[in-house]
């Protein structure tokens, strides 16, 4: 009886007891602890996967071919799926073929709710191969199995577990800093909405493009027109002047969707002119804030001692003085807006690349050139064109560029370089040597220039199809793409001859256009030039 009552030794009883639950307890928590590291490694490689190749999903053809090069340059490594020393590390690596630790689709769109699966139902529905359709990226990891110490001792039928972690990502990007502008794409109604294809086929070299502000505020904006988009804060017209002028814009735009501003796409030609070194009302004394570009040559004869006094020509194309002229051949786009003309191939309205080189991209380089630098008349012909290797001529902007980089690499002095007239392409009104506070004229190549230094002659703009999207007023509209855009003159209008807009409305209802050349455009036909613009980003989704 006395050893029955004996409670001696019973915590030692009990210990042995639940020893084997303790232990399958510690088990367990080990292998929780395991399968929640190995999930974050396969999340982590999953999200690096769909972020290096949603990054490349740009709308163009080939898209989801760069997609997966840069997802293959990816190399990413799970931890603790395995029991030993030997396969506790599993190197990951995507490839494009069946089995893969990764499944990856492309998709054109996912579901609005993060809750709603994507599943297989609607991978079917919404899964593409083409590249320009191509808006997500879905990535699925799943490596080795986890090894469970815990299943692995109560049931050996049940030694590993799968762990798997999904992920979506989408490219997105924003333009800076950049005037508050939007055109009307031009060829829209030649059925030219690839502007991408069409940039990189050379259909937009060469070719100047004559802008018009809307003639009836009532009227829905069509191909050539431009206009204002909104921006953060005020947005007045005086506002919406120093922008152009070169006031910074605090206002991001995103690369899928604008939202314009209502009213008159007018009040901007002074501002606009500043960059030309013209400092008309109310930017008379503005040099101190406002600096013009490096090389403003533009046809204008210059005034008897006052530099600020110049005079644009009737006819610009004289012996004597000329800027850049208009394409031989102008014509109005189809469906385009009143006003409008761009430089046009002699078969205006094909708009397909011919056989041998272009017409479209023809202006009277020879002469501007004999007339701008009379001392080497020929020297045209050693100007480089962008698009040499389709065998058209250099554009305006190439000619530009030549002038302003052979001046500074070989102090061959083109900017500086007198007309048969007097005019020199270096500006005058704002020069520091004559007022120390004027703001310097800088080139982004010269090395002196300050960091973040932009060509002042060229400005970005978002290209929209207004035909497809008709609207008046405020509107949220998809951007086709957005472009560097190339100042060819100033805004004038005829019946002032120059002197001075004190009327801007009138200047744009009375004739005046944005005369600009593509320099280069977003996406995947561009040549690279709008990455210090554009601030490109992949971001997870899911």
């Amino acid at each position: 009886m006395r050893f029955l009552k004996d409670t001696d030794g019973y915590v030692l009883v009990l210990t042995l007891l639940f020893l084997p639950v303790f232990l399958g307890m510690a088990v367990l928590v080990i292998d929780i602890s395991r399968g929640n590291n190995a999930h974050s490694d396969l999340q982590a490689a999953a999200d690096a996967l769909a972020l290096a190749g949603a990054v490349e999903l740009d709308g163009g053809s080939d898209a989801i071919t760069r997609a997966k090069a840069a997802m293959e340059n990816v190399d990413n490594t799970v931890h603790f799926l395995g029991n030993d020393a030997n396969n506790m590390q599993t190197v990951l690596e995507y490839e494009d073929v069946a089995d893969n630790e990764f499944t990856v689709i492309f998709l054109r769109d996912i579901p609005p709710n993060d809750h709603d699966p994507i599943d297989q139902a609607w991978v079917n529905a919404n899964a593409t191969t083409d590249g320009t359709d191509a808006e997500y990226v879905y990535v699925s990891a799943r490596s080795e199995d986890l090894y469970s110490i815990f299943s692995s001792v109560l049931k050996p039928l049940i030694r590993t577990v799968p762990v798997r972690a999904n992920a979506v990502a989408m490219s997105q990007s924003a333009v800076c800093d950049v005037p508050p502008l939007f055109i009307c794409n031009p060829f829209e109604g030649e059925g030219i909405t690839d502007l991408q294809t069409a940039f990189s086929n050379g259909l937009l070299h060469g070719r100047i493009l004559k802008l018009h502000a809307k003639q009836n505020q009532n009227d829905p904006a069509g191909p050539g027109n431009f206009g204002f988009l909104q921006t953060n804060g005020t947005s007045s017209a005086a506002d919406i002047r120093d922008f152009f002028a070169g006031a910074p814009n605090p206002t991001c735009y995103e690369s899928d969707t604008v939202d314009t501003k209502p009213g008159y796409a007018t009040s901007i030609a002074t501002g606009f002119n500043i960059r030309f070194d013209i400092y008309d009302a109310p930017y008379r004394n503005a040099q101190d804030d406002y600096g013009p570009a490096y090389n403003v040559r533009k046809g204008y004869k210059p005034g008897t001692g006052n530099f600020c006094r110049k005079q644009a020509l009737v006819d610009p194309s004289t012996a004597d003085f000329m800027g850049f002229p208009d394409n031989g051949t102008m014509g109005s786009p189809t469906n385009g807006a009143g006003g409008v003309l761009v430089g046009s191939p002699d078969d205006y309205g094909t708009f397909t690349t011919p056989a041998g080189p272009g017409t479209w991209d023809e202006w009277d380089i020879s002469t501007y050139w004999s007339v701008n630098h009379p001392a080497n008349p020929t020297g045209h012909t050693v100007v480089e064109s962008t698009f040499d290797h389709l065998g058209l001529q250099p554009s305006r902007y190439d000619v530009y560029r030549h002038e302003i980089e052979t001046e500074l690499a070989s102090a061959n002095n083109l900017v500086a370089e007198n007309s048969t007239g007097g005019e020199t392409g270096y500006p005058k009104c704002s020069d520091p040597d004559n007022n120390v506070d004027h703001v310097p004229a800088y080139d982004p190549a010269d090395p002196s220039a300050p960091t973040g230094t932009k060509d002042r002659r060229v400005i970005i703009a978002a290209i929209v199809n207004c035909l497809a999207n008709p609207f008046n007023g405020q509107a949220t509209l998809p951007v086709n793409s957005y472009a560097s855009i190339f100042m060819v003159r100033p805004i004038e209008k005829s019946s002032n001859n120059g002197k001075g807009n004190q009327d801007e409305d009138a200047t744009l209802r009375e004739g005046g256009t944005i005369d600009v050349e593509f320099v280069d455009i977003t996406g995947f036909g561009g040549n690279g030039t709008l990455d210090t613009f554009i601030r490109a980003e992949s971001i997870l989704v899911r």
